[in-house]
């Protein structure tokens, strides 16, 4: 697990949902670079849903000032960033990187952009995640809900649009979460 001692100056440690349950510490790279842009229509406050993703691309792993690099320069290879609002990284000790801001920035969930949007960096539909990355997602997702105080939908981003995201092991893990 990182420690604060591991993150470049300019970025800060944050915890979600402190002291309950699901209290899941996350790498504010909010500043770090300009991930993607502002949806324009999100507004603060509670997620209509919480999307599940993967982002396909490269697996960033290394240190964190290493694993921030290779989201910069992924984020500038792609025509819209990193538009999710959190990324997973994944490994037997996976960590999450807090990208943009919930509420101001778009979850990559077409038509969707009042909602929340968490990857695991990696192709799913090709990989099988494993336990404790799935389990990391799912704590994330609690602890942004008992942060706002209500029950929100956790959904792979397949249930809203035409895609094979989050991939089939992701949705299928997730799916099995779901029902209990």
């Amino acid at each position: 697990m990182w420690t604060d001692d591991d993150l470049p100056s300019d970025v800060e440690p944050l915890v979600i949902a402190a002291g309950s349950e699901w209290e899941t510490r996350v790498i504010d790279a909010r500043r770090y670079h300009a991930w993607s842009q502002s949806s324009g229509t999100r507004r603060p406050g509670p997620s209509g849903a919480i999307h599940w993703h993967h982002t396909c691309g490269p697996i960033p792993s290394g240190p964190v000032s290493e694993v921030l690099d290779d989201l910069v320069a992924e984020a500038t290879r792609a025509r819209y960033g990193l538009p999710y609002n959190f990324v997973v990284t994944p490994g037997d000790d996976p960590w999450v990187v807090y990208l943009n801001d919930v509420d101001g920035m778009w979850p990559h969930t077409l038509g969707r952009n009042d909602q929340t949007a968490i990857a695991l960096a990696g192709n799913y539909e090709a990989l099988i995640p494993r336990t404790i990355e799935v389990a990391l997602m799912w704590r994330l997702s609690h602890a942004l809900m008992t942060m706002w105080g209500i029950d929100i939908p956790i959904l792979g981003h397949r249930e809203t649009s035409a895609t094979a995201c989050p991939g089939y092991y992701i949705y299928r893990a997730l799916c099995d979460l779901r029902a209990g």
